[in-house]
């Protein structure tokens, strides 16, 4: 969910800006034993992530496209086959300025510093997932189609998102049911993308394709996230098939 920018100044900054050659990135998540999995807190002292390869190379999207990012992000994914887990630590130089207002579900992030999730489970490269998760503790989700051109944030799935505060900065944990999400068998690399937005520095870092007319939303321009295969569903919870989301979105406010 990236911050406004004027236009005058997209359109005379893309005239001088030299084209960049665009790479799909790529992770993996890493499989872990169920009886390992971390206690959703925002505390990430759980042994096993110490087994769960962090990644960081975000750049900025806004407010120097392609840009070093002034703090530093980490970023881990793991699965025991049931759940999805995520883990970022947010290390910030002077945490009194984090963002932190927001606490209820479905609350307007903007205000906050914050990660966001895009996860493109069947990677057709149309529609997605959203999952968000504030500083002050706020969680929200949504679904994407077109592309990124319809954002339902009507829909809410079942998951879990802690944060923590810390002098270092701050950190969040998400465990996501595969229950929660359509998945298919015959797709085991899926679309995939994360954002952190510094409020105070307006600053935005995305994972894949900080290009500042490419919104977060867009699905085709997520990376890859590999593991995701031998997943288990189960039954129980009435999963929005993608090919009805049609019936539920409304637009995107722009």
């Amino acid at each position: 969910m990236g911050l406004a920018r004027p236009a005058e100044c997209q359109s005379s900054e893309s005239q001088s800006r030299p084209a960049r050659v665009k790479t799909k990135k790529t992770t993996r998540a890493t499989r872990i034993d169920p009886k390992d999995a971390p206690i959703i807190d925002g505390v990430l002292d759980d042994p096993v992530w110490a087994t769960v390869p962090p990644f960081s190379d975000l750049r900025q999207r806004e407010p120097i496209e392609d840009g070093e990012p002034t703090q530093r992000t980490e970023i881990r994914v793991a699965t025991d086959g049931t759940t999805i887990f995520f883990a970022f630590a947010c290390y910030d130089t002077d945490p009194a300025g984090i963002r932190a207002s927001q606490m209820r579900r479905d609350a307007d992030l903007d205000p906050d510093d914050r990660v966001e999730i895009l996860l493109d489970t069947l990677h057709d490269q149309r529609h997605a997932y959203f999952f968000g998760v504030g500083a002050g503790g706020a969680i929200r989700d949504a679904l994407i189609s077109e592309n990124g051109r319809i954002f339902n944030p009507n829909w809410d799935g079942i998951w879990t998102g802690k944060v923590k505060i810390t002098d270092k900065g701050w950190f969040a944990e998400v465990a996501l049911p595969v229950q929660t999400i359509d998945v298919s068998n015959d797709v085991t690399t899926w679309g995939f993308n994360v954002e952190r937005v510094i409020r105070r520095e307006r600053e935005e870092l995305v994972w894949s394709d900080p290009s500042q007319d490419v919104d977060f939303e867009r699905v085709s321009a997520a990376g890859d996230l590999e593991g995701m295969a031998n997943l288990n569903q189960g039954a129980g919870i009435d999963i929005v098939p993608l090919c009805s989301w049609h019936d539920r979105e409304i637009p995107r406010e722009r």
